[in-house]
């Protein structure tokens, strides 16, 4: 997408540049940026088909992104829920990145335009996109921020100059006489790994600042608490626990449904989202494949089901999952 977004802005820069200096010798062509951008957008789907699958790789990638299931099921692919605290920045800076979009068509810089506004549509449809939104908006964001404040000093505005002062003072562009006074820019890596380590070693016990899974989203706890009694049994859970599932005791146990749904049959997908929300099946389904263990989310509809059916015994229940076991009767 970004190199078809290239060849359109930097074709339609072109253009607008050929106009405005020769308007009565105008004529309609393609322009050298859109033939190399082109070239290049060839070149590098040609290159997406050297694969082991082919051309069916892009089949079934089309198949995947087209497919309701995945799209109204899977969180990753839905639209980013700005109400909660870790979109705010990302929320921010879509709204920069659209005030900025103002001031690059009014420079005629149309490529970084429509980059900027193909990735904010991305982001609104998908919040997988989000981190590619920032890896692009970002870097143009802080350039125009740098220009503002440039125009802004140079126009006499007395807040913007002294800004514009600190940032020459803190760049790098005044030589200094010795290490002790170099730029400040020399010393911010050090003083970052100094920051970062500091801050890992002090909140450690912290699960934000851990490298694994945290036990607010999986079940860490029960996994350690019911191990010996889980993998001897055929376990029904959730896809994204299933991943966990698969982590923590692959190939000790297999699961029944994970988070590569991609894989799965659509009849499979269907009985998964019956189970999920205690469909009228829900029953048939799980005796058809023989659980005889179920570890839940306590906010499924089928713990509330499990929990209430004389089948189904709680065995653990730690506030955020629940583990039922199928009773055996005599």
């Amino acid at each position: 997408m970004a190199v078809g977004v290239y060849a359109a802005g930097t074709g339609l820069e072109q253009m607008w540049a050929a106009y405005d200096s020769h308007p009565e010798r105008f004529s309609w062509h393609i322009p050298a940026a859109v033939k190399r951008y082109g070239l290049v957008l060839l070149l590098c789907s040609a290159g997406t088909l050297v694969n082991p699958y082919g051309y069916q790789l892009h089949v079934h990638i089309a198949g995947y992104l087209g497919s309701d299931f995945i799209l109204n099921n899977v969180q990753e692919f839905q639209s980013p829920n700005f109400r909660g605290e870790s979109m705010l920045v990302y929320e921010g800076f879509l709204l920069l990145g659209l005030i900025l979009l103002v001031r690059l068509v009014k420079r005629r810089e149309l490529a970084q335009a429509l980059l900027l506004l193909a990735w904010s549509h991305a982001l609104l449809v998908s919040v997988r996109h989000v981190p590619l939104f920032m890896i692009v908006s970002a870097p143009l964001i802080a350039r125009e921020l740098t220009l503002f404040i440039a125009e802004g000093a140079g126009s006499g505005n007395t807040w913007l100059k002294a800004i514009h002062s600190m940032a020459a003072d803190y760049g790098g562009s005044k030589p200094s006489a010795s290490f002790i006074r170099a730029p400040a820019f020399s010393w911010l890596p050090l003083v970052a790994v100094l920051v970062i380590a500091s801050m890992l070693h002090l909140r450690g016990d912290n699960y934000r600042w851990k490298a694994q899974f945290p036990e607010v989203r999986f079940p860490v706890a029960a996994c350690e608490a019911l191990e010996d009694r889980m993998i001897e049994r055929r376990v029904l859970s959730s896809d994204q626990w299933s991943d966990y599932l698969i982590y923590s005791f692959y190939p000790r146990m297999k699961v029944f449904f994970d988070g590569r749904s991609d894989f799965y049959a659509p009849s499979i997908r269907g009985e998964y989202l019956q189970l999920m929300g205690a469909g009228w099946r829900w029953e048939e389904i799980v005796d058809r494949h023989q659980f005889d263990a179920a570890l839940l989310p306590l906010e499924w509809s089928l713990t509330s089901a499990m929990k209430v059916h004389p089948d189904w015994a709680v065995v653990y229940d730690d506030g955020m999952a629940v583990y039922f076991e199928r009773v055996r009767r005599e």
